[in-house]
């Protein structure tokens, strides 16, 4: 799980969730002004690794990516480039070998 602190947000809860491909993990993280972003992760089918990809709906953006035959996205109301620096750091925390 991604240790988040350094820029702010702080780990407020996670759950476990169904998905097409077993469990799935939600994390959630929060800054002092209560600004929330989510981490999300489940299996799936594919054992490829893919470049970050940007998503953006009216004020909710996220960045997703694939890590073998896991599937990432990090979501939040959080400019682009702040999140892109997130995500680095989560895609760092989370598929060190």
């Amino acid at each position: 799980m991604p240790h988040l602190t350094n820029f702010g947000y702080q780990l407020v809860g996670g759950r476990l969730l169904p998905s097409k491909h077993g469990a799935a993990a939600q994390f959630m993280y929060e800054d002092s002004s209560g600004t929330r972003l989510t981490l999300y992760a489940t299996k799936t089918l594919k054992n490829e690794t893919t470049a970050f990809r940007f998503f953006e709906a009216g004020e909710m953006s996220a960045f997703y990516w694939l890590y073998d035959p896991v599937a990432y996205a990090l979501i939040g109301e959080v400019e682009r480039s702040k999140l892109l620096q997130l995500t680095n750091v989560a895609y760092e925390a989370l598929n060190r070998p």
